[in-house]
């Protein structure tokens, strides 16, 4: 992806004035490759772990998934009771509609298999959030 580069430099300003609430517990969670770029971000549990309610307590959950499509990850986005978020390159997915914040973290879904730019730019908006 050709446009990842400039995409990173601007994704400080794409994010905004967005932040994650001051001394909240917050929880990255995701599934597969996402859930590796939610080990990179932060505090992280997978997404079958939120959902049984077997990872760390958190007031914040940050789901990653970079299609906003992953059945696991919006069942525990549902099952969650506190702020939820999400990071991912589909605004209008199932995931989006299912969360109170949504961030844009990539300007295209990746179209290989591997969501190599989308890891990278998923890594840096979770970053940002912090």
């Amino acid at each position: 992806m050709t446009a990842q580069p400039e995409w990173l430099r601007q994704l400080p300003e794409r994010v905004g004035g967005q932040r994650l609430p001051d001394g909240a517990r917050v929880l990255f969670t995701g599934c597969g490759t996402s859930y590796h770029a939610a080990l990179a971000s932060g505090p992280a549990g997978q997404s079958l772990e939120v959902l049984l309610g077997n990872a760390p307590e958190a007031d914040v959950l940050v789901a990653v998934s970079h299609e906003g499509g992953t059945r696991l990850t919006l069942e525990a986005v549902e099952a969650f009771a506190g702020e939820t978020w999400l990071i991912t390159g589909a605004p209008e997915s199932a995931l989006a509609r299912g969360v109170d914040h949504v961030v844009v973290a990539t300007p295209e879904i990746e179209k290989s298999y591997c969501h190599t730019a989308s890891y990278t730019s998923a890594i840096a908006a979770g970053r940002s959030l912090l």
